[in-house]
């Protein structure tokens, strides 16, 4: 092997000090965007906890619904045992209050479920995309 000359010594420390500054620079790059993931992950666990709120609210409205429907329908099976009037002038009214409800439950569940599921096949794909690269 023939013992490299001085000048060519000179050339490759100066090549070698070229990449060695490219070197910082791509690290320096590297932790300013990792910063910048770890601050991205933090506002998605914030989204991630305000949508776990959201379901908590609807998950309460829902209970609150089913007592509220519960209580209609022992209040018309009350009403039906002790003979009384098989049109009450206010159960209409309430009936078709208690059918709003029902119905804007529904759309909020939709809506809900059509949220969680983007939100969540978006999660999963990220997940998945992670996992391979590491």
């Amino acid at each position: 092997m023939t013992r490299p000359s001085n000048l060519q010594m000179h050339r490759e420390h100066r090549t070698w000090k070229s990449e060695d500054a490219m070197w910082r620079d791509d690290v320096r790059a590297w932790e300013e965007e990792t910063h910048a993931a770890q601050h991205e992950i933090a506002r998605v666990q914030a989204a991630l906890a305000e949508h776990l709120h959201e379901l908590e609210k609807h998950a309460a409205a829902v209970r609150l619904y089913e007592t509220d429907r519960d209580a209609h329908e022992h209040s018309l099976a009350s009403r039906e045992r002790i003979g009384g009037p098989e049109k009450d002038s206010d159960a209409g009214g309430r009936h078709s209050a208690e059918a709003d409800k029902h119905e804007n439950l529904r759309a909020a569940h939709e809506r809900l479920k059509r949220r969680h599921h983007t939100r969540l096949a978006h999660w999963n794909l990220l997940v998945k995309s992670l996992e391979a690269s590491l």
